[in-house]
């Protein structure tokens, strides 16, 4: 099973990189409504901010806002960070992945490498890359 894919924020709490979720590793309450999120996540939910980057994204297409450019890449003037795009590519991975009957128990492990192989393709270190393909291999069936 891959490795949880959790980052230290320097606030000091952790933040869950599958849903960003910020809580307080090891306080029960913030876990439960970790583990609950994940279950909503399973079923097709998706995290504010992959909710929110996807409406930006629809909304400058729409309107021709300027936030597109010639070439079709998205232009969010700084309002998106670099893990809000990681999650948004694993999100539509998992959803065509339950398009395709990825079973819903499969969601944690399928995310972690996702992200983890999200990360290998972003640092084009090519070693990161070939190891990261081998995790995500297993779900091939499922469109990737």
């Amino acid at each position: 099973m891959p490795r949880r894919v959790e980052r230290q924020l320097t606030s000091g709490n952790t933040q869950c990189r599958i849903c960003g979720y910020e809580f307080v590793a090891g306080l029960a309450e913030d876990e439960e409504r970790h583990k609950q999120r994940h279950e909503q996540l399973k079923k097709g939910a998706l995290p504010v901010d992959v909710r929110e980057f996807m409406k930006d994204f629809g909304w400058a297409i729409a309107f021709n806002d300027g936030r597109v450019d010639e070439e079709g890449r998205f232009c969010p003037n700084g309002r998106w960070d670099s893990e809000t795009g990681k999650r948004v590519v694993a999100f539509a991975l998992w959803a065509r992945a339950r398009d395709n009957g990825i079973p819903e128990s499969e969601f944690e492990e399928y995310m972690t490498a996702q992200l983890l192989h999200i990360d290998a393709l972003a640092s084009n270190d090519e070693i990161a890359i070939e190891f990261a393909e081998l995790g995500v291999k297993s779900w091939d069936e499922y469109g990737g």
